[in-house]
């Protein structure tokens, strides 16, 4: 079991639920999914307690578009120790997740390129339909979860950060961008703190962006083509005022690699033509794909 990587899976969640509403559709970017952090270069330190423990770096350049997240932690289950040692090296195209110590690796497409271009090939009036409709959605899908946001609720390293509450996980983001500075959540008996404890603004040296060497990436075309189509799906639904099937999304984002793991199984994607989501089916479904992720 990869607590770790279930907690980040969670803030996964809480974004792509939320991300309207923290971050903003109306932001100074090309679209609403390039929205950029207030420097362009640094390093993000974070301390990890709870149930597992560690510690992880995530490293910035051109704005937050490109990230590398090294993450070392620890926990121990009946007794035994289980190490995990993990790179998430993230681009605008793609998202490569490196397991140092099974030395595995996955390659999936950043499913914010599939936003993108879906953003990106609508009309201006489309565009403004979904701006619209998109932060109404996102408070509208939040409340119906049992969640809420506070903007500004919190200023951490000097940083205002918005708060995200759902499910009893807190995500605290840097206000206006998708960068959490604190999680902290109790899901399914698991307890986990991260909090970062210095954010340093400098160049990073371009090694840190490199893939680890001896590691192959398994790709699967075939989930890339899931994504494309379900960021379709959301682009559409919002541009006509219909509730996104955002935990969907979420879960085919995931793909074969870490979100697929508790599922066992593809998750089937919705049609344009398929019924609106009530709130109360996105909860069923965001509860049921947590319960996968501790299985």
């Amino acid at each position: 079991m990869n607590v770790y990587r279930s907690f980040r899976m969670v803030s996964l969640v809480l974004f792509l639920l939320t991300g309207f509403v923290v971050t903003g559709v109306g932001a100074a970017s090309d679209t609403p999914w390039d929205v950029p952090l207030p420097f362009a270069a640094g390093e993000v330190s974070y301390k990890i307690s709870g149930t597992l423990k560690g510690e992880k770096t995530i490293y910035v350049k051109d704005y937050g578009r490109s990230t590398a997240e090294y993450s070392q932690t620890a926990m121990t289950m009946y007794g035994m120790k289980q190490e995990q040692k993990e790179v998430v090296l993230t681009t605008p195209e793609w998202v490569y997740t490196a397991d140092l110590v099974e030395k595995t690796g996955t390659r999936q497409a950043n499913m914010k390129k599939f936003l993108r271009q879906e953003y990106q090939a609508l009309s201006p009036g489309d565009k403004k339909k979904m701006t619209t409709n998109a932060e109404k959605m996102g408070i509208s899908t939040l409340e119906g979860a049992g969640g809420r946001v506070d903007k500004k609720a919190a200023t951490i390293l000097g940083y205002p950060c918005d708060k995200v509450t759902l499910m009893g996980t807190e995500s605290y983001t840097i206000t206006g961008t998708d960068l959490p500075l604190k999680i902290q959540g109790d899901t399914m008996g698991m307890k986990m703190m991260q909090e970062a404890v210095a954010v340093t603004v400098k160049k990073v040296d371009g090694d840190r962006f490199e893939l680890p060497a001896g590691i192959r990436f398994d790709h699967n075309p075939a989930v890339d083509d899931i994504m494309k189509h379900q960021a379709r799906n959301i682009v559409q639904r919002l541009v006509e005022g219909k509730q996104p099937d955002m935990a969907s999304g979420y879960q085919m984002s995931q793909g074969s690699g870490a979100g697929m793991q508790g599922t066992g199984q593809m998750p089937q994607s919705t049609g344009q033509g398929s019924e609106d989501t009530s709130l109360g089916d996105m909860q069923e479904k965001v509860n049921s794909l947590l319960k996968g992720m501790f299985d």
